[in-house]
């Protein structure tokens, strides 16, 4: 025992001593060398990497391009001693530097430099190691637009591959960059799969390339090939059956017929042949039940009426004379007596072809995919639709004068495996994949029998000029026959293949989406704009009329674009709202305020380069109108005369670069004379809580009892200027009639009785304070806004609120404090109570007549302020002199 209790000591002190030899290096391998060599290698290394100089080339992509000493540039002279330990001089080298790029920047640089979407690159066993292959426009490490090569981990490999169902090719991100979903491969056989699919896509036509189908359900294409997937495809349809009568099934060049008694019972036939393979069902009609004849001979499935009831002959004898009670009575079975016997209905048939899609059954009526009755040489005629499984099915019965039917069928469709990476293209339905099995459909306009290279359809062009993301808008839509020309020919007279005029309409999509022609090169803004006009009816009038117009984020030239104000008068627009001009004694004209190059949220700087900061700013705003709406409400900041110029700094920096001085103060020497009238000043008043109001607008009290944009549409408050309350005599209950809690809501028309937007009044002063919407947890300021009758002793305040919010439908909202902070015991209504009420200073109760009229008024808390002293008399004037001299 104790033995064991030393040994288990010993093994203790052993994981201490590696535990303890592991901290103290650091976690470096080097854990021989006392010196630290692993530790000091590290260091030298990022000291390297990350000194002053060093992380500029990082920042710039530059490292290596001037060596790894920098003392002809920064060194300085140092004195150090000798051996002998005399002063000697020498130059220092303050900032060494790495050699050249790190292992991650040399990879990025070598999977960038594939431009290419050529799928042989993955020959290269370094590229496919630790490259992937971008096939759609994606970005690159520099944010920049581009296709072919972007770097991917062996981790973020493995995590796609594990998250994948089936035959699906798994849905890779790059590492650094972005890629189209779907369009990120990492192996030759996904390149060539995603590659062929997209040019199956584009294509839009059957077997270009090889295995291209098309999806019943949307009519886009995609490839199905199963080359290399032998389970990937799952055959041709299963057959339910209903009926009356007996159906001869047979499938060409797949066993023998199959007969089958129908009944309302369904009856299952998996098909076992391929697309479009033909199928006949040959119907025909229960027998009759007929007197035994002794000298006919009965063929398995006759019915004979024999001593009053009624047999069917279920095994054939090959002679006459047996009757049903004979000697070979076992040929026979008995259906029933003949009082109650019933004869079968007339022959019908119906059903429906089903199988498994990747969106779950697919169905389709049995007598879309019949060709004809080869009784009448039409198709077979319908009686009614009946339900089978819930489907909708018709009722085919045979043409006129006719108890027979053979049917024709061929089933044009191809189901494939579900968990499939083709199936993901066509969720609804099952493929087509041949243009026997369009045809027959008629599920592709380009597919009728007349189809051919300058014969296609107006609806064929139609459906190629919208799958190649062009629209109805676009002046090449083909709504004439000299468009359809256009597009059915090329200059010289050649008809073009279905190929061929999808080729010709998605380059000019490319161009319209991008500006770029196929090898990658801009164009001039006027062929931009003419292929712009042929696929959208869009012209490009600037360099915001990109495909990201709308979401972003958008491209330096638009962003540039914006910030000088150059869609102004144009159908982007101006980018600022307040118009702010200024004169210069030194030039002629007005010169615009807006907002300049020197602002350093500038896209671009006054050399015209790029501020690379500033675009990325401005690049996480979305779109256009995003864009533009906060470049207003930056120059609007900067220019406000409600913010002080000490806390409106950063915005002033932000829009022009430079803060002016504070300006002079002007000390006049003369009073002003009283009679002249100067321009209106903000109204302010000095309650007894000694916060400085300064008025916002005049309303009049509505009352509303429903929700706030429902409300505002009753005829009476069709005009502006009203403040809703839920309280026609208490002032403590306008909010909802009930509470009185700082996070209830009053509503208002954003405007006043006069059109003044009070909603945009607030927010500059919020914004310049931090005061949010609704007060949570956060220091003062706050806002009060106070309610006050023009003439009559009625008023209330609203206590510590937030700005205004903008609700839409013509409305702002005041909002109180958050619950959560203003209950003394949380959420519980016996214990606890209201920290600040909303409403406090009630004077009077709520008057609503026709002539009261409110002033609402709007105030921070921190602002403070003394009444002014009452206006003085205005002194007499002297008395008037009359007399000569006087009167002049």
């Amino acid at each position: 025992m104790k033995l064991a209790t030393f040994g288990i000591i010993i093994v203790v002190l052993i994981i201490l001593l590696v535990i303890i030899k592991i901290i103290r290096n650091e976690g470096y391998e080097d854990t021989i060398n006392v010196n630290n060599i692993a530790h000091d290698k590290f260091d030298t290394k990022y000291k390297k990497k990350f000194n002053s100089v060093g992380s500029a080339l990082v920042a710039t992509n530059n490292i290596g391009v001037i060596g790894e000493k920098t003392k002809g540039v920064f060194g300085n002279l140092v004195y150090t001693m000798d051996e002998s330990g005399r002063p000697v001089q020498e130059i220092d080298d303050p900032y060494p530097l790495e050699k050249g790029k790190n292992d991650l920047l040399l990879t990025i640089d070598k999977c960038e430099k594939v431009t290419s979407t050529e799928c042989s690159i993955f020959d290269n066993p370094e590229f496919s190691k630790q490259c992937g292959l971008c096939l759609e426009i994606g970005t690159n490490s520099a944010n920049k637009k581009a296709v072919g090569g972007l770097v991917i981990s062996e981790k973020d490999k493995n995590y796609a591959r594990d998250s994948t169902r089936g035959l699906a090719i798994p849905d890779y991100e790059p590492t650094i960059g972005s890629c189209p979903a779907k369009r990120f491969v990492t192996t030759k056989d996904e390149c060539i799969r995603v590659t062929n699919q997209m040019n199956c896509a584009k294509n839009n036509t059957f077997n270009s390339p090889d295995g291209c189908s098309l999806c019943y359900a949307d009519g886009s294409y995609s490839v199905v090939d199963p080359r290399g997937q032998p389970d990937l495809i799952q055959g041709t349809g299963t057959i339910y059956l209903i009926g009356s009568g007996r159906l001869t099934f047979t499938e060409s060049g797949y066993g023998n017929s199959t007969l089958i008694k129908l009944t309302n019972t369904p009856r299952i036939i998996p098909l076992a042949g391929p697309e479009y393979n033909t199928i006949q069902m040959n119907l025909q009609p229960e027998p009759e039940a007929k007197p035994f004849d002794n000298f006919y001979t009965y063929k398995v499935g006759d019915l004979v009426i024999h001593n009053n009831n009624v047999y069917e002959m279920i095994e054939y004898i090959g002679a006459a004379g047996y009757a049903p009670d004979g000697a070979r009575k076992a040929s026979f079975s008995k259906v029933s007596s003949f009082e109650t016997y019933i004869p079968e209905p007339p022959p019908f048939v119906g059903g429906y072809i089903t199988g498994d899609t990747a969106g779950g059954k697919f169905t389709m009526d049995l007598f879309r995919i019949v060709i004809k009755d080869n009784i009448t040489g039409r198709r077979p005629r319908v009686q009614k639709m009946v339900k089978l499984n819930d489907e909708d099915i018709s009722m085919m019965t045979p043409g006129f004068n006719s108890k027979k039917m053979n049917l024709i069928v061929r089933s044009p469709f191809t189901f494939i495996d579900q968990y499939s990476q083709e199936a993901t293209n066509c969720t609804g339905s099952p493929f087509v994949t041949s243009p026997e099995s369009a045809k027959q459909l008629g599920s592709d306009p380009c597919y009728t029998r007349d189809s051919e290279p300058g014969k296609y359809s107006v609806e064929c062009l139609e459906n190629l000029f919208l799958n190649n993301s062009c629209s109805d808008k676009g002046s090449g839509y083909p709504t004439t026959p000299t468009k359809s020309g256009e597009l059915l020919f090329d200059k010289k007279g050649n008809a073009r293949s279905l190929a061929d005029i999808s080729d010709f309409i998605y380059e000019k999509a490319v161009i319209a989406a991008t500006g770029l022609d196929p090898t990658g090169k801009s164009l001039s803004f006027r062929d931009w704009s003419e292929n712009s006009v042929f696929c959208t009816g869009q012209a490009i009038t600037s360099p915001c009329d990109i495909a990201a117009r709308d979401t972003g984020p958008l491209t330096s030239d638009c962003l540039a674009y914006l910030w000088d104000n150059q869609g102004e008068n144009k159908k982007t627009g101006a980018t600022y709202g307040l118009m702010s001009f200024a004169r210069s004694m030194f030039d002629n004209g007005k010169k615009n305020r807006f907002c300049t190059r020197s602002g350093i949220l500038s896209p671009r700087n006054l050399d015209n380069k790029d501020n690379e900061s500033a675009m990325k700013y401005w690049k996480k705003m979305g779109g256009v109108d995003a864009v533009k709406n906060a470049m207003s409400q930056l120059h609007l900041d900067a220019n406000s005369s409600l913010i002080p110029e000490d806390k409106k700094y950063n915005t002033i920096v932000q829009c022009y670069g430079v803060v002016p001085n504070p300006r002079a103060t002007l000390v006049s020497k003369y009073a002003s004379d009283t009679t002249i009238e100067v321009l209106p000043k903000p109204v302010v008043i000095c309650p007894p809580s000694g916060i400085k109001y300064t008025k916002l607008g005049e309303f009049k009290l509505g009352f509303i009892d429903t929700q706030p944009c429902w409300n505002i549409n009753k005829p009476e408050f069709s005009s502006d200027g009203w403040i809703f309350i839920s309280n026609r005599n208490d002032w403590r209950k306008i909010t909802d009639g009930q509470r009185n809690e700082t996070w209830a809501h009053i509503q208002l028309t954003a405007k006043d009785m006069n059109g003044n937007n009070v909603i945009n009044a607030v927010k500059p002063i919020s914004n310049s304070l931090n005061i949010p919407e609704r007060i949570s947890q956060q220091p003062p300021p706050y806002i009060n806004y106070l309610i006050k009758h023009k003439t009559k002793n009625s008023s209330v305040i609203l206590n510590k609120c937030g700005y205004i919010i903008d609700i839409q439908c013509r409305q702002g909202a005041i909002v109180g404090m958050y619950m959560g902070n203003n209950w003394s015991t949380q959420y519980k209504e016996t214990q606890g109570s209201y920290v600040v009420d909303m409403i406090s200073d009630m004077v009077g109760v709520p008057l609503m007549g026709p002539d009261d009229v409110y002033e609402l008024y709007f105030a921070v808390t921190t602002d403070t302020c003394i009444p002014d002293p009452e206006t003085p008399v205005r002194p007499t004037p002297p008395p008037a002199r009359y007399g000569v001299g006087w009167n002049l």
